[in-house]
């Protein structure tokens, strides 16, 4: 295949654009979306270092909006003419108890972090039928495997996401479309930086982490590039744990 074009949402800092990186490196045509037009202005940038000429694409957009899904299919359909991969990345993090968590709270969190995911998959799959395949990787959590006190809504959307991904990858395997999703720990991005100042949550955090570190957003986006590509060609389905050894 001489043109392979990849989505990324929240492709434009720490994990999602680990992964828009490994991608481009892989040979992608990549396009990145977030709400913010300066950080998606300045990913682009970065990207465009890596990659070759009209290989790189920037989108302002709010993938909780089914007529923002339109735009971003409709532009990459048009600058390329295929979609081989979405890589649902965009995400939110929310720390509160339940009895302080309102129903907006809820709804903004799982918005992003699910019905955003839902939305994508539906753009994206009348493409990869056409094309007779595809992949599809969720990013999900080890807050989507196990509980944590005060994440209510951040642990339901990523254990919804993970049932969203099986399903996903059972329908549309007939389809050549392969759906998995990936569980990072804590990994050292912008939605992390609070346990990083913090002495004691950091301290906290890694005691739980047998290789007593944080993961980097290109580790992560090593294994998404990997679940996006055909060297995963028989992994459908699976949730690929990369927490270094904390869920173990």
């Amino acid at each position: 295949m001489k043109t392979k074009v990849a989505i990324v949402t929240g492709g434009v800092r720490g994990i999602g654009l680990g992964a828009a990186k490994n991608l481009v490196k892989r040979g992608y045509k990549i396009c990145v979306c977030s709400r913010h037009e300066k950080d998606v202005v300045k990913a682009v940038n970065i990207l465009k270092k890596l990659a070759t000429n009209n290989s790189v694409l920037g989108l302002t957009a709010d993938v909780s909006s089914e007529a923002d899904w339109k735009k971003i299919t409709s532009a990459v359909i048009k600058k390329w003419g295929r979609i081989d991969v979405l890589a649902n990345n965009a995400g939110i993090l929310l720390q509160k108890d339940i009895m302080s968590t309102s129903l907006q709270d809820m709804k903004n969190v799982l918005d992003v972090n699910l019905l955003s995911a839902f939305l994508g998959i539906k753009a994206v799959v009348p493409y990869m039928k056409k094309q007779k395949g595809g992949r599809i990787v969720n990013t999900a959590s080890i807050a989507g495997l196990k509980a944590y006190p005060y994440l209510s809504a951040y642990c339901a959307s990523k254990h919804a996401l993970i049932g969203l991904t099986k399903v996903a990858a059972v329908e549309f395997a007939p389809f050549n479309i392969r759906v998995n999703a990936v569980c990072p720990g804590a990994v050292e991005t912008p939605m992390t930086v609070g346990i990083k100042g913090n002495k004691k949550q950091l301290e906290a955090t890694l005691s739980g982490i047998p290789l007593g570190r944080m993961g980097k957003p290109e580790e992560l986006g090593a294994v998404i590039g990997f679940l996006a590509d055909e060297e995963s060609s028989f992994v459908t389905g699976s949730i690929y744990t990369a927490d270094g050894g904390d869920t173990a």
